[in-house]
């Protein structure tokens, strides 16, 4: 869905929205939103989330430009499907080559999933199994963002080698 924001100001938005997220999950999980906390970090993931599914507007046609940015604007399209380069979209469109990326980013994905099933048992008063999956998602997430970067590693070094 696109957003009438340049794209300057829909990263400042992208980028406040994660702040917000992430600071109420870690309110959600640090217990200082003590008897809302399971709707505090749902709403955290939400508001964190939720600009991944929209985007900036679209720059003007180059005719409606009447310069000669024609040439500026065409090399800087993926020759694949035409659409502007996002250095971020190309760097998760090659480590989603990567098996153990893959792998590493679905721990990692998980990794929230336990805690946020550590919140809803803490919220529920079990309080030894809460503390056992807080301590599970930690380590978790470790090996998952490793899992990441090894991926990253391989293919890099792949891509040396050609």
């Amino acid at each position: 869905m696109n957003v009438p924001l340049s794209p300057r100001a829909f990263r400042l938005v992208d980028g406040g929205s994660k702040l917000v997220g992430l600071v109420a999950i870690a309110a959600a999980l640090n217990g200082a939103a003590a008897p809302h906390s399971l709707a505090v970090g749902l709403a955290g993931f939400v508001v964190g989330v939720g600009t991944a599914f929209l985007s900036p507007r679209e720059a003007p046609s180059d005719a409606d430009r009447g310069d000669d940015s024609a040439f500026a604007s065409a090399t800087d399209t993926d020759a694949d499907d035409g659409l502007p380069r996002r250095p971020l979209t190309s760097l998760a469109t090659r480590l989603w080559r990567s098996r153990l990326a893959r792998l590493g980013g679905a721990l990692w994905l998980s990794a929230f999933g336990v805690a946020a099933a550590g919140v809803a048992l803490r919220a529920a008063g079990s309080y030894r199994l809460a503390a056992t999956l807080f301590g599970a998602s930690g380590p978790l997430g470790l090996v998952g963002i490793l899992g990441i970067a090894a991926g990253g590693g391989w293919l890099a070094l792949a891509s040396r080698r050609e």
